[in-house]
């Protein structure tokens, strides 16, 4: 897509920070050295060419972060790796069928993360919240976690599933299944149903979806009594506050899980995709995700993205109180991977800081383009003349 038109992508990134909040990511430590995001995404490649060409670009830098992130949490891996070798039978029995429905589902990847609900940017607000508030803001989260995002993803999956050979028990068209058929026919698959029941209820999400959605729970106190399931044949279970904040967290991460194997089996996939269109190899997506894990790592909350004629316009509030030197080199290193990227940017940025706003203007650009760069980046980012130029304003 081109950068000539003005977009608005606030929503966007405040969704990037979301995720990598609520998924616990080490906000404030340096990225990954190339050399350690390689060793996290090399189990997960076919084609390590491609993956050192990525990270060389400085693709790949949200995604290995979150994995990274999440080694105390099997499940997480395990997801990416049930993904990653379902993808990869759809393309050994069908690579033309896999390869197309690929494409065409990224013409709604943007707007399954635009509805990301902001799950962990609304956790501050929920300080001092009566419970029944609390539990209630809990399962909208929950629910927009789930419709917005997750349904997206599992209907791929599903996609997948059926190119593969897996046997279906709807004659419903995938695009006619509600998000309920979908999670029960990916739940009739048994390596997937632990996916889709966090526990320690065992609770389908798509009726955790149907709970929150229906009002179905009544909060007394520190106690939330849930109920699901058709007339006649309702159960109900007791949890806590806690636990509803926890299945929210979990959707969150699930839904990203999705992402982070959807886009490795396209940057895998990288050379017979992009003979389909030139738009896959390297993704709207994939460049945002860079620039939001820059700014949220470098400690800065995101108030406004507009992008313009090619020109980033950001606010942003530094959760540091920094002063001019620090805030404006905290910065320029934030937007190093997403220049990377995209040979270059342009930044003109607000930044508010305790009690002073300062204005910043910037170019990032390669000062040997087209050269072999020998040297990892995010190594010493504030040594980067020899292969690195960054021009105020």
């Amino acid at each position: 897509m081109s950068a000539k038109v003005k977009r608005d992508k606030t929503a966007l990134f405040q969704a990037f920070e979301a995720e990598l909040r609520a998924s616990s990511s080490k906000l404030g430590a340096r990225d990954l050295t190339l050399n350690e995001a390689e060793s996290v995404l090399y189990p997960f490649f076919e084609n390590i060419s491609l993956l050192r060409k990525a990270l060389g670009a400085g693709a790949l830098t949200y995604e290995a972060n979150f994995l990274s992130s999440k080694k105390t949490e099997p499940w997480v891996i395990d997801c990416v790796n049930t993904l990653l070798g379902e993808f990869r039978t759809a393309r050994s029995v069908n690579e033309k069928a896999c390869f197309e429905t690929w494409v065409a589902w990224m013409n709604v990847t943007n707007r399954a993360i635009s509805n990301v609900a902001s799950t962990a940017q609304l956790q501050g607000n929920k300080d001092g919240l009566e419970a029944h508030l609390l539990v209630r803001s809990y399962m909208r989260d929950a629910a927009d976690l789930l419709e917005g995002t997750l349904q997206s993803f599992a209907r791929l999956r599903l996609k997948m599933l059926e190119l593969a050979g897996s046997v279906r028990k709807s004659s419903k068209q995938i695009e006619e299944l509600s998000f309920g058929e979908v999670i029960d026919e990916l739940m009739n698959i048994k390596r997937s149903s632990a996916m889709y029941q966090p526990q320690p209820f065992g609770i389908s999400l798509s009726q955790w979806r149907n709970i929150a959605n229906h009002n179905s729970y009544e909060t007394n106190g520190n106690q939330v009594t849930c109920t699901y399931g058709p007339t006649g044949r309702r159960k109900s279970f007791v949890c806590t506050p806690s636990d509803i904040a926890s299945v929210a967290r979990y959707a969150n991460d699930l839904g990203f899980a999705h992402k982070v194997g959807i886009e490795i089996f396209g940057i895998d996939n990288l050379e017979k995709l992009g003979q389909r269109t030139p738009q896959i190899p390297l993704t709207d997506y994939t460049k945002d995700s860079a620039l939001a894990y820059g700014l949220v790592a470098a400690r800065f909350c995101i108030s406004q993205v507009i992008e313009d004629l090619g020109v980033w316009h950001l606010t942003l509030r530094d959760e540091l109180g920094r002063n001019k030197e620090l805030a404006k080199a905290a910065l320029q290193e934030a937007c190093v991977s997403h220049a990377l990227m995209c040979d270059g940017c342009h930044i003109e940025a607000v930044v508010h800081s305790q009690n002073s706003t300062y204005r910043f203007g910037f170019k990032a650009s390669f000062a040997n383009k087209g050269e072999a760069f020998p040297k990892d980046f995010r190594v010493s980012v504030r040594k980067l003349d020899e292969n690195f130029r960054i021009k105020s304003d």
